[in-house]
């Protein structure tokens, strides 16, 4: 179901019920009756719904209630029981009314309409007079797709007179379909007052709105209007510059004095409702050869459909090429009756330099991109190059991180006879890719006698972070960069993904000191080295000996995304004379490490304890050189260094050398200090490096060998990308709010999680107070300015609304994406923003710009984030991540809004945005991740949930 729905999808029409007046037979006396709500309750098959019905008699009129049924448009629904089929008021009093039936749904329904109606026929009997008037009433039922009825305790009353009167709304429309951008298309809505036994007269001064859709399927002139004299109003429906892929627009039309009384339209798109995965552009001649300046070549194109019939009023969009080569009469183009459309090269003035040269000129359908078909323009005299092909290979698989593969592409040419040629000597650039997606050795290559240009490939370290995901790798032509090939690179980890060492970092402990404390690293990664995130189960130090060996304080731990995990071991107060062996588990592949304590009170010797410490600038970050200092020291006692004579050789290795090395190599050697500063180099992992220290010394006896092995932590670097993942739905019985979980996830530009603690801000836009498309501009200076040239500013509340930055087309940057605070208004097309920007100025944005608030059938309904700091920000865990909660009332589900999150490090800005819809229970995501690309998606799918849908 497309959500297009905002402001009255489900408003609440509870229970009316009209019961007599005074009309022109001359009965003046009056009789009540209200019916209330009590229950809706309903198995997968079945339903019971109980009604109270009161009646208030005068001592002249009376009231019978007969004829009573259940129906539903949505659902094929037979009463199997009712308490009373009629009920006579003889006096004041109220009746029970109990319906049960069977239910299942219809074959086809809509799905945004799903109505439940009690009807029945409501008598109205004179006693002084015998006269009757007989009037069909209906109940549309209002719930929400929990079964959770919108207001349980109003009861809605009507008292009428024996002549009913009843509002009317006939809307007519001068067209129903549309076929082109921009088309309008007028709706006059005739509104009458209908009368029993008198004639119907239009209803002046009515206030008549049709229900605001997304301006993405086009405008009104007006969204409320008030009828003439002669009862109508009329609304101008423009269709938007690009028609949108839904078939059909549907536009409920209100009175706003009784919202009951509506009806719908249906406006139609003819594109969308033809499949053009068909069609096919055609041209008399793809190859074009040039050899005179300002030399003119007509491009003819046609489409065809899949009868190959010729298809009108399709455009096609041509992409620009450098102007040095020339020009073209239009960059785009609507097919004539004839499927055709006509366009003018121009070959530029100067020739001379591109001899020899090719570029294409690429036409593709705006409706779908992949229908495509490419031109190519030459420059030359005869036998020279032409129709100059780049191939690459088609797809490489990659299963194992750090892994190389060769790419080869192909450069080749045609000469006039149609004989191909190898390109030789021709350079070949590969476009940017991603590090998370891997490296290649060289961005550029020259094609060799075959025409070939070879490419290495890496994969990534953290493969398991892309797994399952693809991307292509884009190469050129250096000469004409329009002539391109790719090669697509699909991530299928095969080992990348499971446990394959376990360690215990230190892996010996000798304990000197009762109650010592000892942080213990534990350390899990892959057949690569790269973390791990898994179970690992401590061994109980107490095993039956009666021995106290101290405590950890946990017996099981989870390692976070970058394989990491601490627990603490505490001496007992009592050092006892013995050892003791743990073993550590990893609970998946059953990997064992073993983690060793040894006990040992001081005794009279002349030798003395050393230990080797390594300490960082708080930790190393990824991508960078960093210091590290090895200490040699006294065993509890970090102040009393070795004498430097007394050392004689240290190494220091590193063991996942993929993660840091020392300058290129992963062993660092010296002697004749007992402190050394080393240079470190971190590689593109964030995680555990591994170092292994070997230090030969004398320790006041003898020579005699150290050895440890220290942690070294690596962060990530700074925010470079987030998105926004629906988690799950709940209604909360005790607030009466819907609460929506959402999880954002951080990662740097190599793909690492978040450093833990890093503030994310997530905000939200319920109510729009103004929504642009590609009219904003972002400027940078102190302060950040936001500009706009149409001045839309004029009524913003800059103490509630805020600003936020949608996707759109090629306005991608995380710089400007995302949410934004309004510190002032500067005049109607600017405003001064209260973060901090430092890229270039940007335009053509779209953005939104409003609040919490917004109105459904003029209440305020609200929408936010919940339990916030005071600064709106979320720490994300060791796995780069948070989880934040919205919540809002129960008339919006189903209703659009913004969603949006944003990290600040210092001058760097991450930003994203989406464009969503609140799913309350019984709607959840057709997909796992809604598209970042500010359009609404087709977010909801509709179960028949364990209590009966009912709205309309």
């Amino acid at each position: 179901m497309k959500v297009i729905y905002s402001l009255f999808f489900m408003f609440l029409s509870f229970f009316m019920v009209g019961c007599g007046s005074t009309g022109s037979d001359g009965i003046g006396s009056q009789a009540e009756v209200t019916v209330a709500y009590k229950s809706l309750s309903s198995d997968a098959t079945s339903g019971t719904l109980i009604l109270e019905i009161q009646s208030t008699q005068s001592d002249d009129m009376q009231v019978m209630i007969k004829d009573i049924n259940l129906s539903s448009s949505q659902y094929d629904i037979t009463i199997t029981s009712i308490t009373q089929n009629e009920i006579l008021f003889d006096q004041s009093g109220t009746v029970e009314l109990t319906v049960t039936f069977n239910y299942t749904a219809a074959a086809t329904r809509d799905i945004s309409k799903n109505d439940l109606v009690l009807s029945y026929q409501e008598v109205k009997i004179s006693k002084l007079t015998n006269h009757e008037v007989v009037e069909k009433k209906e109940i549309p039922l209002s719930v929400l797709p929990s079964g959770l009825i919108i207001d349980t305790t109003t009861t809605t009353t009507t008292t009428t007179t024996i002549t009913a009167e009843s509002l009317e709304i006939i809307p007519f429309l001068s067209n129903t379909t549309i076929t082109q951008p921009g088309d309008t298309i007028t709706i006059t809505v005739q509104v009458n007052i209908n009368k029993v036994n008198a004639p119907s007269v239009p209803a002046v001064g009515q206030n008549i709105f049709i229900e605001t859709f997304d301006p993405q399927y086009g405008s009104v002139d007006s969204y409320i209007k008030t009828t003439d004299v002669n009862g109508r109003v009329v609304f101008t429906y423009q269709a938007p510059s690009k028609l949108p892929l839904i078939s059909k627009l549907p536009l409920e039309i209100y009175s706003a004095q009784d919202m009951t009384v509506h009806k719908e339209v249906e406006i139609f798109f003819a594109s969308s409702m033809t499949d053009i995965s068909q069609y096919q552009i055609k041209v008399p001649a793809t190859t074009f050869t040039v050899t005179q300046p300002l030399e003119k070549k007509t491009i003819e194109a046609y489409v065809i459909d899949g009868n190959n019939r010729p298809v009108s009023g399709i455009n096609l969009l041509v992409d620009f090429f450098d102007p040095k080569q020339g020009k073209m009469s239009s960059y785009s183009g609507v097919t004539n009756a004839n499927g055709q459309i006509t366009l003018t090269y121009t070959a530029p003035s100067d020739i001379a330099s591109l001899n020899g040269q090719s570029f294409s000129i690429h036409l593709y359908l705006e409706q779908n991109s992949s229908i495509e078909q490419n031109l190519t323009i030459h420059f030359g005299v005869t036998n020279a190059r032409k129709d100059f092909t780049l191939r690459a290979d088609s797809n490489v698989t990659v299963a194992q991180s750090g892994s190389s593969s060769t790419i080869n592409v192909t450069l080749s040419y045609q000469d006039e006879n149609n004989i191909t040629h190898p390109a030789v000597g021709e350079t070949i650039i590969a476009d940017f890719l991603q590090p998370m997606y891997g490296k290649l050795g060289s961005y550029k290559a020259v094609t060799d006698a075959s025409g070939i240009a070879t490419f290495t490939y890496t994969s990534p370290d953290r493969l398991q972070y892309v797994d399952g995901n693809e991307t292509n790798l884009t190469f050129y032509w250096e000469q004409n960069v329009s002539i391109t090939g790719a090669t697509r690179l699909i991530f299928n980890a095969q080992t990348d993904g499971q446990i394959a060492k376990l360690y215990v970092v230190p892996s010996e402990l000798i304990v000197t000191e009762p109650n010592q404390q000892q942080t213990l690293q534990i350390v899990t990664v892959n057949a690569n080295n790269v973390g791990i995130s898994t179970n690992v189960q401590i061994e109980q130090l107490a095993n039956g000996d009666g021995i106290d060996y101290g405590v950890f304080d946990r017996t099981t731990v989870t390692t976070d995304a970058s394989g990491r995990a601490e627990i603490l071991y505490t001496a007992p107060s009592a050092l006892p004379n013995a050892e003791r062996n743990i073993t550590l588990t990893e609970l998946s592949q059953n990997i064992s490490a073993n983690f060793t304590l040894r006990f040992q009170n001081a005794t009279e010797t002349n030798a003395t304890l050393y230990d080797i410490n390594v300490s960082t600038e708080n930790s190393l970050e990824v991508d960078s050189e960093g210091r590290m200092t090895v200490t040699i020291h006294e065993v509890n006692n970090p102040n009393n260094l070795i004498s430097p004579d007394y050392v004689y050789d240290v190494n220091v290795s590193s063991r996942f050398a993929n993660l840091l090395d020392f300058n290129g190599t992963s062993l660092y050697h010296y002697s004749g200090t007992s402190v050394k500063v080393i240079t470190a180099t971190t590689k593109t992992l964030s995680g555990v490096a591994l170092l292994d220290i070997n230090a030969t010394i004398f320790d006041g006896e003898k020579n005699t060998t150290i050895n440890k092995t220290i942690p070294v932590v690596i962060m990530s670097g700074p925010v470079s990308a987030l998105s926004l993942v629906y988690a799950s739905s709940k209604y909360y019985n005790e607030t009466g709010l819907f609460e929506d979980v959402w999880t954002i996830h951080a990662v740097d530009k190599y793909s690492n999680p978040a450093q833990p603690g890093t503030l994310l801000h997530p905000t939200l836009i319920n109510g729009k107070k103004i929504i642009n498309y590609t009219t904003g501009s972002i400027v940078p200076g102190v302060p950040v300015q936001f500009k706009d040239a149409t001045n839309p500013f004029a009524n913003i509340d800059v103490s509630e609304d805020r600003l936020i930055v949608l996707p759109y087309v090629d306005r991608l940057s995380k710089a400007y994406l995302g949410g934004w605070t309004i510190s002032s208004i500067v005049d109607n097309g600017t405003l001064d923003l209260n973060e901090s920007y430092y890229d270039q100025q940007v335009d053509q944005l779209k953005y939104i710009i409003g609040s919490e608030k917004r109105v459904l059938r003029d209440q305020i309904v609200l929408a936010d984030i919940k339990s916030k700091q005071a600064d709106g920000s979320y720490a994300v865990d060791e796995n780069g991540t948070v989880q934040f909660v919205v919540k809002y009332d129960p008339l919006l589900p189903g209703h659009t809004y913004v969603l949006a999150a944003t990290a600040y490090t210092d001058s760097n800005r991450s930003g994203t945005s989406v464009v969503t819809n609140f799913r309350g229970t019984g709607f959840s995501s057709s997909t796992e991740k809604i598209p970042n690309d500010g359009n609404d998606h087709d977010v909801i799918k509709y179960f028949l949930p364990s209590i009966l849908i009912c709205s309309f």
